[in-house]
């Protein structure tokens, strides 16, 4: 798929919208979906997309910058400034978000937890009113039955 962009992009946001296409159709071709699902996977497509390409990115200049400062000796890295592949530098910069991006994701976790506060609140209605149901049943049964002694169970 790289080899199908005419030039550098710093992030997969900067690539021509044709190209963004082109790299979802090829990604396409391996699953099916429902057709109305389609929106939805593009979206979190392209920020999948975004998120590993700007790490390759990084990588890459990682390993530029490794391989510019340590010495050659026959064709190998030798010295202190080599790392393993494993190992993460720790002040490693985060990789670039776009802010538009950002402000979407958080306005996004922003409208879900207001529909989780709006479940939450029916949620307690719904026990309010089994409470008050469960409380008219017990005084019905004690006037049904006024010789039987019933447990007292609290409410948690």
């Amino acid at each position: 798929m790289y080899s199908a962009l005419d030039r550098r992009h710093p992030t997969f946001t900067h690539f021509p919208t044709d190209k963004q296409h082109l790299w979802f159709r090829q990604f396409a071709q391996e699953f099916n979906w429902n057709s109305d699902e389609t929106l939805f996977i593009f979206y979190h497509f392209v920020h999948k997309v975004m998120d590993n390409y700007g790490k390759q990115i990084h990588e890459w200049k990682k390993k530029w910058e490794i391989n510019k400062s340590v010495p050659k000796k026959k064709g190998r890295l030798v010295g202190l400034g080599r790392r393993s592949r494993s190992a993460a530098p720790s002040s490693a910069p985060p990789p670039y978000v776009d802010p538009e991006v950002l402000t979407a994701q958080l306005k996004d976790k922003d409208d879900r937890i207001s529909v989780l506060e709006t479940q939450m609140a029916a949620q307690q209605a719904g026990y309010e009113t089994q409470k008050r149901l469960n409380e008219q049943m017990m005084e019905m049964m004690k006037r049904m039955y006024p010789n039987e002694v019933f447990p007292n169970i609290q409410d948690p």
